[in-house]
């Protein structure tokens, strides 16, 4: 079956070599994968590397590419208050 990667906060989900067992690589999100599901985690290969990734982060929807995350818009609000502060300081 295919599905995506779909992390809550648009980054990565962790690759495991056993279903809860050790990290062996991480898989970024919106990644196509073609996945064999059993209960809470799903059987994959990436990067020619047999794991497991857990369901609850896997969506049978494409992510959209345009999607912005909470975080990135965190950076760019915080970048804005800045740069207001640098203009509110050139005008006194």
């Amino acid at each position: 079956m295919i599905m995506y990667v779909s992390t809550s906060n648009g980054g990565t989900l962790n690759f495991r070599n056993s279903p809860s067992g050790s990290i062996i690589g991480s898989i970024p999100n919106g990644t196509k994968l073609e996945v064999e599901v059993s209960g809470e985690w799903a059987k994959t290969i990436y990067n020619n590397k047999e794991g497991y990734v857990k369901v609850s982060y896997l969506t049978s929807t494409k992510p959209s590419s345009a999607s912005v995350t909470k975080a990135q818009l965190e950076k760019i609000r915080d970048s804005l208050q800045s740069t207001l502060k640098t203009i509110e300081g050139v005008l006194k």
